[in-house]
């Protein structure tokens, strides 16, 4: 009996941890992040963040965005910018 209530308090907590957290990897070395969720359901519960887009950026969870911080926004808007400049490059080019 005493087997019993251990298991089931694990599997509790266990199910109450998948609820209540993303499980998040991330590019700085593979690591996994554990951020809380800010509602209690199973959607979202692990989160790829590698190789993100600024639109797949936009579709993360909010806590996800916040823990990952502005250094991935940061190198976004940088992106953006280079590829801006690139086109207006090529547009001069073409419009000489």
């Amino acid at each position: 009996m005493k087997y019993l209530v251990i298991i089931g308090m694990t599997v509790v907590l266990t199910i109450g941890a998948i609820l209540n957290l993303h499980l998040v990897i991330h590019d700085d070395g593979y690591r996994v992040m554990v951020v809380q969720k800010e509602n209690m359901t199973f959607d979202r519960t692990f989160v790829d963040a590698r190789d993100l887009n600024p639109i797949s950026w936009l579709a993360l969870p909010r806590p996800v965005r916040d823990a990952l911080g502005k250094g991935k926004s940061e190198q976004f808007k940088k992106n953006v910018n280079e590829s801006l400049d690139k086109v207006n490059e090529d547009l001069k080019k073409i419009f000489k």
